[in-house]
């Protein structure tokens, strides 16, 4: 008989309760387990939450450091505590930054508004105006936006005002200084600087072409040759604008070939063409026989202009009174040669080394002299230097004496020598193109004696009043033609006085110095010629 092998009823209920305590016990531990999960990344979270409220954005450009406070304790001092501070990445600035006394928000306003250094302010400032000054005589305040152009013009425009090379934009110093005070700036080659130039100078140039066009012009020439033997013309413009202010401006400099008069006439008209000068009033030159020829040539060529010249260029022709009275004074010059000369040499006798001038300034605390200059060399070619050596030889020869007595030998012996000179040029036309300077040798004239102090006393106050009359008569930002017939007149009675002087120096001088007391009062008579 086969046997039931099938579970009884009692079996099958236990095993079945036995599996849902198994499943109930493996369900709380998965819910627990998830719940301590869950605990574990809430906690986790927070703490990444304070983590990241620490660490703002503005710890990427500032450094945390510790900073020791100090306290002085019977007059020692001791480390009491210690302080965090941060440190810009950009700049020298630190802050404070302790996290229970300070925020961040002091920290973010130096990197948004405050830093230089930061590049990433670029942007921001890119289109903010500042306050500046506006650069005209009167200041005043101005608001302007900051831009390359504007800068790069700025660096044109001061390397022209300061006459620096090209290459200055590129030198290291430069550079470095921009990259201080202006970091956004970025500095261009010679290249661009040369270019920015000559579009500056095509555009002052049509300006002052409109101005000139609009105003009575005067001109005025001079013609030089340098010591590399090479002929140089310039032409300067002056003219008064509507608020009656004068202005003065060069409109050509250049090499001319020769001193002709048809050349400098040719190279006056092409210039008033190439700027538009129609309202030409007068042109001053000098007493050169060449100059005259010049303004004829000019005169003629503009009368065959549409628009004739103001009054028909009968008073075009303006001689110049300053070359006048230096032609006067070197007439007078001529009177006591020997006397400046001896002058002169014991000057140069004094500036020769550093070791007579340092003599010569203890002879002058030796005498107590109140002047506080110290005596000049003059230029033999340029007479206001010469009373300048004289007037300043006059307050120090006290000195001058004693040290002729304190290094007798030395200096007696200096005018015992041989010195070359250059021969007088006579006041006739010379040959530029072949002229050259011939030397001669003589005794060295001196040293100064009495009269020769005495004479050039009296030949100062005669130079003083041409100085002071040539000084007047050179100034270029204000007319001086009002004051010219009182400065005749004081010239001519200074010459009048010191020709009656010069005739008793000239009668013990020789024959030749008479003549040259005719000479100066001849060309004292040149200054009628001056046309007012």
């Amino acid at each position: 008989m086969a046997s039931d092998s099938s579970p009884s009823p009692d079996v099958v209920e236990v095993v079945a309760a036995n599996d849902g305590e198994v499943a109930t016990n493996a369900s709380q531990r998965e819910s627990k387990a998830k719940t301590k999960r869950k605990r574990e990344t809430i906690s986790t979270s927070t703490a990444t939450s304070k983590a990241s409220r620490e660490r703002s954005w503005v710890w990427d450009h500032f450094t945390k450091y510790d900073e020791p406070l100090i306290e002085i304790v019977n007059n020692e001092e001791k480390v009491v505590g210690h302080t965090r501070r941060a440190q810009c990445m950009y700049c020298s600035t630190n802050l404070a930054c302790d996290s229970r006394g300070n925020g961040t928000s002091s920290l973010s306003k130096h990197i948004e508004q405050v830093c230089k250094g930061y590049p990433g302010r670029a942007n921001l400032e890119e289109d903010q105006q500042v306050f500046t000054n506006d650069g005209k005589e009167t200041p005043s305040v101005v608001m302007r936006s900051w831009t390359q152009e504007n800068c790069v013009e700025a660096a044109c425009v001061m390397i022209v005002m300061d006459e620096l090379p090209f290459s200055f934009i590129e030198k290291p110093g430069f550079r470095y200084f921009c990259s201080v005070a202006v970091p956004r700036f970025n500095v261009p080659c010679r290249k661009v600087i040369v270019k920015n130039f000559l579009r500056m100078y095509n555009a002052k140039k049509e300006e002052l072409k409109r101005e000139l066009q609009s105003h009575c012009v005067c001109l005025t020439t001079d013609t030089w040759t340098s010591c590399q033997n090479i002929n140089y013309m310039v032409i300067t413009a002056h003219f008064i604008d509507c608020g009656w202010k004068m202005h003065k401006r060069v409109l050509n400099f250049c090499v001319i070939p020769n001193h002709q008069g048809n050349t400098i006439g040719k190279i006056l008209e092409n210039c008033l063409v190439e700027w538009s000068i129609e309202n030409l009033l007068t042109v001053s030159v000098d007493n050169a026989s060449a100059n005259t020829v010049a303004i004829d040539y000019l005169r003629k060529k503009m009368m065959t202009w549409e628009k004739k010249p103001i009054f028909a260029g009968k008073y075009m022709h303006v001689r110049c009174l300053a070359h006048i009275v230096n032609l006067i004074v070197r007439s007078g010059l001529a009177i006591l040669e020997k006397s400046v000369a001896s002058i002169r040499n014991a000057v140069k006798y004094v500036r020769s080394s550093s070791s007579r001038l340092d003599v010569f300034k203890k002879c002058v605390a030796k005498e107590k002299l109140e002047s506080k200059k110290i005596c000049v060399l003059d230029v033999p070619t340029r007479w206001n230097s010469t009373f300048i050596m004289l007037d300043t030889a006059l307050e120090l020869r006290k000195a001058f004496d004693r040290m002729a007595e304190e290094e007798e030998a030395k200096y007696y012996n200096y005018f015992d020598e041989d010195e070359e000179l250059e021969e007088d040029e006579e006041e006739t036309e010379i040959d530029w193109e072949n002229w050259n300077h011939p030397k001669v040798s003589r005794k060295r004239v001196g040293p100064p004696i009495e009269t020769d102090w005495a004479a050039a006393l009296v030949f100062v106050k005669f130079l003083k009043v041409f100085y002071d009359v040539t000084v007047r008569v050179s100034a270029s930002l204000h007319p001086t033609s009002k004051q010219a017939q009182e400065d005749i007149e004081r010239n001519e009675n200074a010459t009048a006085s010191t020709a009656a002087v010069a005739e008793k120096v000239a009668d013990s001088a020789g024959p030749s110095k008479p003549k040259t007391v005719k000479a100066m009062k001849k060309k004292n008579k040149r200054l009628g010629a001056v046309n007012l």
